[in-house]
């Protein structure tokens, strides 16, 4: 079980609160696998050996175990039952997830058409995090077979047992490691979208496999408490996990996490497309920008695999996952290398604002910022807060109880909230903002991502006037019409309206211009300027210049004040 004395060797080892820097940067390796000595059914002693030695030659301070993915069912040594005593004989080197040996085959079983009963896979799920693994791994959702014993395996990531297991995965505050090639869908055959099966893979693979994008997507949305890990970013088999498609799925779901792979494999015919490093070593520039843009998203698992992976190719992937952090700016690379790490799997408590961007109507009352503790949850800690203006001033658009403070989690306590109250007035002027920092946490754990927020109050107030005073019109112009605009100030929270006009001046309705009137509506997300058009009547009779009056009226806006700005009268000369 994740016991206290489990936690305090991590934070000895990883030198909470920061680590002082290093001649090459440290990490948590978070997804390695281990085999069993054949003399002894549930001994791992030869692959932890191996491990640490490999371990402290690189500088990975620790290492979290999982089954491999099994077609069927293996003994109890193959998943939890085994993987706990290597997380109980390792001084804290090592911690575990499970389900690979024993969740996977269940659900390889209900895809080809078994029976499987969902709350005999509750008690499995529930039973390896009693043992005290600290997530569901290696599952497998599309898995290509590329080499002998290395199975073809593929399962919906919607599968009802997959809801299910993120359900519960959610409810226990522990990720699940998704092994999923990407596959969009790209041609359509017999009704069925999805790609033709790459090239340079074995028969033992479906010739079309079917697209499951979407259904990863389904997943992700089902249960957004739930964090799921999508494995091997950077160890592409199909050539479209793609930069651009990542960064729309980590855009559009908070709970998706990444572990990138730095194998130096090559399964298919563009041996170093979308990978993080060029040819020669060097960090690309997309994947720098991803990272950069998600830095609390990504961790490093190599995926070595002890006494089955030649040792050489070990240290191989192991140096390649250092100089990958090596590249990274210092910051960064603590974060992909140790504090998300310890984040997303819930090794230490973690505290962040739930969002960096808040935003609240002028005439909304308060709004609560929360700040939420992720990860491990049994400890008290405290961070310190701040609330400073933006373009918003304390006293004038909002109120705070404190502009400084600190918020205590006690055991067992995920979130804390800092009330802000909003003035509403009836000032037509632009959104503003207040900024809000996290700092100074004490007691065990990291500060996370997001450190900084912004709460942006939406004014609700409008005024509306004409864009110009003076327009001009030439009488014979070729379209008979004349535009005019008109200007909305302020926010639009809401649908907004105002009324225009025309009336004689010196030139006459009917006979110099056509009678104008109507109603101008902005939506949320209009332009600021809308028009409307005046018909000009061509006559032969010579005359001199001649005005029409233009005038706006009844603004309306259901959600604050509306009024008329200055010019709402305006002149129009034929």
């Amino acid at each position: 079980m994740r016991t206290t004395f489990r936690l305090l060797m991590l934070i000895a080892l990883i030198g909470l609160p920061a680590a002082p820097a290093l001649p090459e940067v440290e990490f948590i390796d978070t997804h390695i696998h281990m085999f069993r000595t054949s003399t002894d059914p549930c001994s791992y002693d030869d692959a932890i050996s191996q491990a640490l030695e490999t371990m402290d030659a690189f500088g990975v301070q620790m290492s979290l175990v999982m089954p491999t993915p099994h077609e069927e069912q293996g003994d109890a040594c193959d998943d939890h039952t085994g993987l706990a005593l290597v997380a109980g004989d390792s001084s804290g080197r090592f911690a575990f997830l499970g389900g690979g040996g024993t969740l996977n085959p269940l659900i390889q079983d209900a895809v080809n058409g078994v029976a499987v009963d969902e709350d005999e896979f509750s008690a499995v799920a529930n039973d390896i995090l009693a043992s005290g693994a600290i997530g569901f791994g290696e599952l497998v959702a599309e898995h290509f077979s590329l080499h002998a014993n290395h199975p073809y395996m593929s399962a919906p990531p919607d599968h009802p047992l997959f809801l299910r297991l993120a359900d519960i995965a959610a409810a226990n505050n522990v990720p699940i490691d998704l092994h999923m090639e990407a596959v969009p869908c790209v041609e359509t055959r017999d009704g069925v979208c999805g790609i033709p099966r790459p090239t340079d893979l074995s028969d033992v693979n479906p010739e079309f496999i079917p697209e499951n994008i979407s259904a990863l997507e389904r997943l992700l949305a089902h249960n957004p408490n739930a964090r799921i890990i999508w494995v091997h970013a950077g160890w592409d088999n199909t050539g479209y996990r793609t930069v651009d498609l990542m960064r729309r799925l980590l855009n559009s779901y908070p709970n998706l996490y990444m572990n990138i792979k730095m194998s130096g494999g090559s399964t298919t015919e563009r041996p170093n497309l979308n990978r993080p490093l060029d040819d020669d070593l060097q960090l690309k520039p997309e994947w720098l920008d991803l990272i950069s843009d998600f830095p609390d998203r990504f961790t490093i698992g190599t995926d070595v695999k002890h006494l089955t992976d030649e040792l050489d190719r070990i240290k191989g992937d192991l140096k390649r996952a250092r100089t990958f952090l090596n590249l990274l700016p210092e910051d960064l690379a603590q974060k992909v290398g140790i504090i998300n790490p310890t984040c997303i799997y819930a090794l230490a408590p973690c505290i962040r604002f739930s969002a960096a961007q808040y935003g609240v109507g002028e005439n909304g009352g308060s709004v609560e910022i929360t700040v939420e503790r992720v990860g491990y949850t049994g400890s008290e800690v405290s961070v310190d807060y701040t609330v400073n203006d933006g373009t918003a001033t304390v006293g004038v658009d909002y109120n705070v109880a404190a502009l400084t403070g600190t918020l205590t989690f006690a055991s067992g306590e995920t979130t804390k909230t800092i009330t802000i109250s909003i003035v509403n007035d009836s000032e037509v002027e632009d959104n503003e903002t207040i900024n809000l920092n996290l700092t100074n946490r004490t007691g065990d754990g990291f500060l996370w991502w997001p450190l900084t927020a912004v709460l942006t109050i939406a004014n609700d107030d409008v005024s509306f006037r004409f864009k110009d005073l003076f327009y001009t019109v030439r009488e014979g112009k070729p379209s008979g019409t004349t535009t005019i605009r008109v200007e909305k100030l302020g926010g639009t929270p809401e649908t907004v309206t105002v009324n225009y006009a025309t009336s004689d001046g010196t030139a006459t309705a009917g006979a110099d211009y056509g009678t104008t009137t109507g109603t101008l509506t902005f939506s949320p997300g209009d332009p600021g300027v809308k028009e409307f058009t005046v018909p000009i009547l061509n006559d032969t009779i010579p005359e001199s210049h001649e005005t029409v009056n233009l005038s706006l009226s009844n603004p309306i806006n259901p959600g604050g004040s509306a009024s008329l700005a200055t010019p709402n009268t305006a002149v129009l000369t034929i």
